[in-house]
């Protein structure tokens, strides 16, 4: 059945309102402090919150040596301190709705959290499985795993957001669907439904698969930085198995850094079936910026077009490649079946829209840990094109710093990079800011987001910036 794309916009508006209600509703459930970072001790608070019928488990700050798995119920929360306060040691978490049970609104979180995990052995993974919505933001994980967070069939959606992953990994953010197949591109393209977002995050360390994807999953990886050691692999979406398991089917990737210290012998992006779009991508110290394949080995999938689930409806443009091969290319004798405007295109989508950034989870739940007291302008709103407005800052200590100015749907309006000791990069600065795009016009009445790099104490501060004209 074709939905009108109106009514499709209005039924994810509507779902984005059932997950915000979703999280107040959980705030005024039982609230309870653990005793301490102990795994005993938050076992025993998680197990009162859950007998209570959901709610939050607050960590106390501090560090801490956890040593074991923490296991709860889809509708319970766990919030530390801060991922600079409250620091576990050797702790896993997992939450899988349909083992240890569905509570409250069956929303979780997980936030203001670190874990130290080590890289002396293999740890186990963090599951997130089963919720009515999942969110995982402002936690810092490092360690050694074989995966280190499997996410799947979460019914509106998961979103990982602020969060810093400093691992050596096989797979790093993995996700799984529902093993559902839907061939229309157009219902999936800026919607949330059943969609995990990862954005604002960054990646460090070794990854085999930094994000990856199976049974007819679609995701959107947005504004991450990818700072990987030498020949990690790429972020991709495996193919089809032939046991019956579906490929990903749509990948939404933009407006990331992905990049490697030294080089790897492998794509930034690698798509293995299904379709999406990429790009305001920067791809560094690759083999290739973008490659496309045909699942190979052990699968042996006829190589008759259109081959089973295969590349198609993939857009791909205004990407930044500085890669020693080839910026876009096909891989594993692909060449035949994947073919540019028959299966890919090099242009924008026509009638493409992201969704809203950043996600509302983070705007209507974490308005005060988004957008910074540090940054304001003046004046808010202003009338571009007429006048300028002033964005002012301070800093720690002069930085290079990048200031880049979105819409509401996460098109980036303005960029403009500056150097330390300049207007821009030092302890004290008022930039402006005329209003206008990149192509000199001024833009339309209505909310932007302000995001500024402080290249040196490594973080975004955030702005919402108004235009009334």
């Amino acid at each position: 059945m074709h939905i009108p794309k109106n009514l499709k916009y209005f039924l994810a508006f509507s779902s984005v309102l059932v997950s915000l209600t979703c999280f107040a509703t959980q705030a005024n459930a039982l609230e309870l402090t653990a005793k301490s970072g102990s795994a005993t001790d938050i076992q025993a608070a998680i197990d009162k919150v859950k007998a209570a019928g959901g709610g939050i488990v607050h960590i106390p700050e501090g560090e801490f040596d956890t040593n074991g798995v923490i296991k709860f119920a889809a509708g319970i929360s766990i919030i530390g301190a801060g991922k600079e306060k409250t620091i576990l040691r050797k702790a896993v978490f997992s939450i899988v709705g349909q083992h240890y049970g569905y509570v409250g609104d069956g929303s979780s979180r997980v936030s203001g959290l670190s874990f130290l995990n080590g890289f002396e052995e293999q740890s186990s993974n963090f599951t997130f499985r089963g919720c009515s919505i999942f969110r995982m933001d402002h936690c810092y994980i490092e360690g050694k795993f074989s995966t280190m967070i499997t996410v799947s069939e979460n019914r509106f959606g998961a979103l990982f957001d602020h969060c810093e992953f400093d691992v050596y990994t096989s797979y790093g953010i993995y996700i799984f669907g529902k093993n559902v197949w839907e061939e229309d591109i157009e219902k999936l393209l800026g919607s949330r439904e059943d969609t995990t977002f990862i954005e604002d995050c960054t990646f460090r360390g070794f990854y085999d698969h930094p994000v990856d994807a199976r049974q007819g999953v679609h995701y959107v990886l947005r504004h991450c930085a990818f700072d990987m050691e030498p020949n990690s692999g790429p972020i991709e979406g495996h193919g089809p198995i032939n046991d019956g398991t579906h490929g990903t089917r749509c990948m939404e990737i933009y407006n990331n850094t992905i990049e490697v210290n030294g080089y790897s012998t492998s794509a930034g992006i690698l798509y293995r079936s299904g379709g999406g779009v990429v790009f305001g991508n920067t791809i560094r110290n690759k083999q290739w910026g973008i490659a496309m394949a045909i699942e190979n080995s052990p699968y042996n999938w006829p190589h008759i077009y259109p081959v089973y689930e295969q590349v198609h409806d993939l857009w791909i443009w205004n990407n930044v490649y500085q890669v020693s091969e080839a910026s876009i290319t096909t891989v594993w004798n692909s060449e035949d079946m994947i073919q540019e405007n028959r299966d890919y295109f090099l242009y924008a989508k026509p009638g493409y829209a992201p969704y809203t950034y950043p996600h509302p989870w983070v705007s209507g739940t974490q308005k005060d840990n988004t957008f910074s007291h540090e940054v304001r302008n003046r004046p808010n709103p202003f009338r571009a094109g007429k006048e300028e407005t002033l964005i002012e800052y301070n800093l720690k200590q002069p930085s290079n710093v990048t200031i880049t100015i979105y819409d509401l749907l996460g098109q980036e309006v303005w960029r403009k990079s500056y150097e330390v000791g300049e207007n821009g990069g030092r302890e004290d600065n008022s930039v402006p800011w005329d209003g206008k795009n990149l192509s000199g016009k001024v833009v339309a009445n209505g909310g932007y987001v302000c995001r500024i790099w402080v290249e040196r104490e490594n973080k975004y501060i955030m702005r919402k910036i108004a235009v009334a004209k």
